[in-house]
Parts: C-alpha cells; structure tokens; sequence
C-alpha cells in the first residue's frame, strides 16, 4: 500500500509540473488519468465490495431463508433388511434401496438399513421399530408386531388363514456333482445355514447319501470344489453363481417339494404410515420388480419366468411346502440339531412337518 502512495505522489507533481509548463493537452489529461484509474481499480473495486456486501445480504436474505432449506419429505419409512440365508449375486439389502429408490415419490422416502439378527432384537428391546421388516425364518420376533396385510395366495405368510407376511423373493436347494452321474453319492457336503432345513429338503426328494457333511455354506463349497470328483454337494442357488464365476463344469439338479429359502416384507407401522408401506410392499411384489429378481440371482414366487440362464431349471412353482417365518426360531433350532444328532430320523422330519406350510 506505501509504494502505491509514492506512485499516486510521483504522478500528481509531474501532472502539476505539465500544467505550470503550459505544456497540458486533452491527450496528456487523458493518458495521466487512465493510467491512475488502472492502477488504483483493483483498490476501488475491494473497497466498493467490502462496503456494500453488508447492506446486499440485508436486503437479499431473510432470517427464515438461512440456511437453505431442502424439500420437505412428507414421510420417511425405515425398512430393516435381515439375511439369514444366502442369497444370489448381490445383496438383498441394496436392491431393496434399488427398488425404494424406484417408488420413492409424492414426498415418502424409504430408509433401507440392514441388520444382523442381534443387532434387530436389540433395537426393538430399545423400543425402536421399523415401519417394514425384510426377513425369513429365524426372526420370529416379527409375530408380534406385524400387521395384517391383504390376503394373497401365499400360505407361507399367513397365521390362521390371516396374512402377515409378503414373500417377495425366493431361492433353492440343488444337488450339485462334478459329472453327470448322480448315483451312487457316497459323500454329500451339505450348506448349512443356521436356520435352514436342507435335511429336509434331502429326505423331501429321496436323496440317498452314505456319509453327508454338515458345513457351513462357503465352507461346504470350498470342500466341493477341491474335494474327489464322486463327492456331491447340497447346496443353494449361490452355489451355482459361484461355480459359474469360476468357469467349473458341473451339473445340478434342482430339489422340488421343499424350500425355506424364502425372504418375507412385513409391515409394522401404524395409521397413515402403514397405509404408506403398503403401498411399497404391494409394488414390492408387483410385476414390474418381481421380474427383475434376476439381478440378484433370486426368483419370484409369484412369476415362473426366470430372467437367469444359471436358474432356468429351477421353478419355484414346483416347490408344495415351505416354512412360516413366524415359528418359534427354537422349533427350527431343536428340529434341525435333531435331525442331524439322529442321523435324518424319520421322527424328527415327521416333527417338521408338522410346522411346515403347505402352498
């Protein structure tokens, strides 16, 4: 700022030298004078700023237009998604945002936010529930809050021919081996998902097996795939994407008759929020999404067509019983750990059978 001063100094004297000379022009006056002016300009414009911003904002901005304020939502519906059995090719949980994304309109927004079956049960212990609960065998905490729903033709989901629960995807066991011969399996690798019945699904089908395996559902995989080419596996619709990834020949079969592989939409909200997550449950298991399941490697249990070539063989449709996701999940635990104690008794499938939905 002092050389600027110097500068303006050194140009005022000569200026007055010129004009004692008698020397000044119109030209001169005008070179002098715009030669200060765009010197000093940056100056000018940094004051003019600082001087009228103050009153600017004042005139421009209201107390109740600070900060700005984004659409109001006229609702916002949490939707908690629970896998408690393998899937397809991608989660549950991000094409039910997928698909919230879709209905998302008219000021409703869904929240889908996944959890594990502990970190559910402790939510709701805290007095926090969701407005919808994707789920399946295993929670049967959802018995207690669930709403009656519009009767569908879906025996899975209902209690005393009352209807609690949409099942809005579903998936398989197969019997999978290395070789087109399928007989004899000497050793037979099950997935065992903790709240799955594929004991069940085995005796269902009069698959015999010498030795059967109980592992967890990679690890049942893995034993699969780097075991003897005679070894058998039991295992899901995963399965089968993962085998396809990998470029590994082989053969299923899929298993009809029994599925518990089957994942439900409840609603648990009230009033004008209940009638707000209807509204998405009935597009959930609309045509326009149930057709496109095939993105996630699941089926519908409402349409046959299969939009996967991995699948084609696989009809949901074939499938005649199946689990409620509202029987108490000790049943299921005590049933399964039975079976596989006793070696598939047929007292402990009899018990089975007498919680099981016929569709």
């Amino acid at each position: 700022m002092l050389d600027y001063y110097v500068w303006l100094k050194f140009y005022l004297i000569r200026f007055l030298k010129v004009l004692q000379r008698g020397y000044v022009s119109v030209n001169i006056f005008i070179y002098l004078i715009m030669r200060i002016f765009r010197k000093a300009l940056p100056f000018f414009l940094c004051a003019v700023i600082i001087l009228i911003t103050p009153y600017a904002y004042s005139k421009t901005t209201k107390k109740e237009e600070f900060p700005l304020q984004t659409t109001k939502q006229k609702m916002i519906l949490t939707l908690w998604n629970l896998d408690l059995f393998e899937g397809g090719v991608w989660s549950r949980a991000d094409f039910l945002s997928t698909v919230a994304t879709e209905y998302s309109k008219d000021g409703v927004l869904i929240m889908v936010v996944s959890h594990t079956l502990e970190s559910a049960k402790k939510m709701i212990e805290s007095g926090v529930l969701p407005d919808m609960l994707s789920f399946s065998a295993g929670a049967d905490f959802a018995t207690f809050y669930a709403k009656k729903l519009p009767k569908i033709s879906f025996s899975g989901g209902e209690i005393n021919g009352d209807c609690f629960a949409y099942p809005w995807c579903a998936g398989g066991y197969f019997l999978i081996s290395k070789n087109e011969n399928n007989q004899p399996i000497d050793r037979l690798f099950v997935s065992q998902n903790t709240y799955t019945n594929p004991l069940f699904a085995i005796e269902e089908n009069k698959i015999d097996a010498k030795e059967k395996i109980k592992k967890e559902p990679l690890d049942a995989y893995t034993a699969f795939l780097s075991g003897e080419s005679g070894d058998f596996l039991l295992g899901t619709q995963r399965d089968l994407f993962r085998l396809e990834r990998r470029g590994v020949e082989h053969y299923a079969k899929p298993l009809e008759k029994f599925s518990d592989i089957v994942q439900y939409l409840s609603v648990f909200a009230s009033g004008e929020r209940y009638d707000e997550s209807l509204k998405f449950a009935e597009f959930l298991i609309g045509e326009k999404v149930q057709k496109t399941l095939g993105k996630i490697g699941m089926v519908s249990p409402y349409f046959s067509e299969n939009q996967v070539q991995t699948l084609k063989d696989f009809d949901f449709k074939k499938i005649t019983t199946t689990i409620s996701p509202f029987t108490d999940s000790s049943i299921i635990l005590n049933i399964i750990d039975g079976a596989w104690r006793k070696n598939s008794s047929p007292e402990e499938f009899a018990k089975f059978k007498n919680v099981l939905k016929r569709l």
